[in-house]
C-alpha cells in the first residue's frame, strides 16, 4: 500500500500546460458580449509593487506589452494559427475586447515557471503546474488553480478601485486563464484511477504515456479552436452566463466538472491515439499531426466531449466577465 501511494504521488509531477488556444477561446467568448466589444482602454504602466504579493519569474515574464506583438508560448509555435487582429496600440489606448483575449495567454508566458512556491510543488512538476492545476486524492490536495482565480480577481478590484481600467482588465485576463484552466480534466487529475495501476508495473513507459495524454489534449483543444472548428466555436458562442457570486467557488465547481469528464476523454484519446502515445514514436505537437488524426479516423466522440467541456468553460468565463462587471460598475 505504501508503494502504491508513493507512486500516485509521483505521477502527480507532470508539468503543468492546459488548453492550447487561450487567446482564440477568449476571444470566442468576449466576441458574443457587444459592450465589451465597444470599450476602449488607455494603457498604464504596471505600479502595483505595494499589492502584488505574489512571486513572479520576471526573467522570463517582465510584464512587457504584448499586444501589436507575438505572444504565443514556444511549445504551441507548431499549432498556433491568429485569429484575430492583434493591431498596435492607437494613441496609447486599446480595445477591452484585444486585451482580455492576449492577456488571458500571459500566465502561459513564464510568469510562474521556475519558482519555490510550496515544499509540495515537485509533486505537479514545479510551480508552473502548481498555479495551473489541483488534483486531489483522499485527504491530498495539490495545486492552488482555484486560488490563482480569486488572487487576480481581487487585483483586479484592487485596480479597478485605483481609477486603473487597463490593469483591472489585464489582471481579470489573468484570472480568465486560470479559470479555464481549471476545466481542462488533466488538470484536475492525471488519469483515471484504474490506468494509474499500471505505474506498479511499468513505471516509466506509464508516467510517459500519461503525460503525453495531457498534452495531446492540450493540444487537441487548441488545434480545434485556431483552426476555427464550426460546432464547437458555435457552442462557445452559444453558451449561457453561468451566475457567479464568488470566483473562487466558482472555479471549484468547474474543476468538479472537468475531473467527472476525465476517463471519458482519456478512453476516448486512447481508442484514436494510444499507439502514438504510449510508444512515443510519433510526434503530436504539431498542426499536421492532428489534420491527419481528423482525416483518417473518426473523432466525433472526442470532439463532443471538447465541445461540452469548453462550452461549459464558456459559460463560466462569460458568467465571471458579468460577475466582474457587477463588483466593479463598468
Amino acid at each position: 500500500m505504501k508503494r502504491l501511494f508513493t507512486i500516485f504521488l509521483l505521477v502527480f509531477a507532470v508539468a503543468g500546460f492546459a488548453w492550447s488556444g487561450h487567446d482564440a477561446l477568449t476571444y470566442y467568448i468576449v466576441s458574443t458580449m457587444p459592450d465589451i466589444m465597444e470599450i476602449g482602454v488607455t494603457i498604464t504602466p504596471y505600479a502595483y509593487e505595494n499589492i502584488d504579493t505574489r512571486i513572479y519569474n520576471t526573467e522570463k515574464a517582465n510584464f512587457d506589452d504584448y499586444l501589436g506583438r507575438g505572444y504565443n508560448p514556444w511549445e504551441d509555435g507548431g499549432l498556433f494559427i491568429p485569429v484575430f487582429p492583434n493591431p498596435e496600440p492607437v494613441n496609447n489606448a486599446a480595445p477591452l475586447w484585444q486585451i482580455l483575449s492576449v492577456y488571458s495567454y500571459e500566465p502561459d508566458l513564464g510568469m510562474d515557471q521556475d519558482l519555490e512556491l510550496n515544499s509540495m510543488q515537485k509533486l505537479t512538476g514545479g510551480s508552473q503546474g502548481w498555479r495551473h492545476m489541483e488534483y486531489r486524492l483522499l485527504f491530498i490536495k495539490l495545486g492552488e488553480v482555484s486560488r490563482s482565480v480569486e488572487y487576480f480577481s481581487y487585483l483586479s478590484t484592487e485596480a479597478w478601485n485605483m481609477g486603473d481600467p487597463y490593469w483591472a482588465y489585464r489582471f481579470m485576463a489573468r484570472a480568465i486563464h486560470y479559470l479555464e484552466d481549471i476545466g481542462m480534466p488533466f488538470h484536475t487529475f492525471p488519469a483515471p484511477t484504474f490506468e494509474l495501476l499500471k505505474l506498479i508495473c511499468n513505471f516509466d513507459k506509464w508516467y510517459i504515456a500519461f503525460t503525453n495524454y495531457h498534452y495531446a489534449y492540450d493540444f487537441y483543444g487548441g488545434y480545434r479552436l485556431w483552426t476555427g472548428y464550426e460546432p464547437l466555436i458555435n457552442a462557445i458562442k452559444e453558451a449561457e452566463p453561468i451566475k457567479i457570486t464568488d470566483p473562487r467557488k466558482a472555479a471549484l465547481k468547474l474543476r468538479r466538472y472537468a475531473r467527472r469528464k476525465l476517463p471519458e476523454v482519456y478512453y476516448e484519446m486512447k481508442k484514436l491515439m494510444s499507439d502514438d502515445l504510449e510508444s512515443g514514436g510519433k510526434e503530436f505537437t504539431t498542426k499536421e499531426y492532428f489534420d491527419e488524426l481528423v482525416s483518417t479516423k473518426d473523432t466525433s466522440k472526442l470532439d463532443e466531449l471538447t465541445i461540452d467541456l469548453l462550452s461549459k468553460v464558456a459559460s463560466y468565463v462569460k458568467g465571471y466577465i458579468l460577475y466582474m462587471r457587477g463588483i466593479q460598475g463598468w
